[in-house]
């Protein structure tokens, strides 16, 4: 058992040691605010990102379409190309894509 004092001592070594990883957590996402904001409309067009597309965002550059990602549609096929994300922004009541499916089939 410790005693008062010590168990005071410990509360604030232990607050010190969460608010300075806590303004390091903070000043790195600030830093990388660009890189977070990618990483998420990578996400939301492509709903998965690999390793050589976070390697891409964290070189600031724009990540191409994942792996075979155009092989099931009509869009352009390959590597770098840029994917044409006007159609999917676009809603359509005739859609025959259902909840749960790929985001590339609505």
């Amino acid at each position: 058992m410790v005693s008062g004092q010590t168990a005071k001592e410990i509360d604030v070594e232990v607050r010190k040691i969460i608010d300075d990883c806590y303004q390091r957590a903070k000043s790195i996402l600030d830093e990388n605010m660009d890189k977070l904001h990618m990483m998420a409309e990578a996400l939301m067009l492509y709903e998965t990102i690999d390793a050589a597309q976070i390697e891409e965002i964290m070189e600031g550059r724009k990540p191409r379409p994942p792996k075979g990602w155009n092989d099931s549609n009509d869009g352009p096929s390959g590597g770098n190309q840029a994917v044409d994300t006007s159609a999917t922004d676009k809603k359509d009541d005739s859609s025959t894509g259902s909840i749960g499916d790929p985001a590339n089939t609505h």
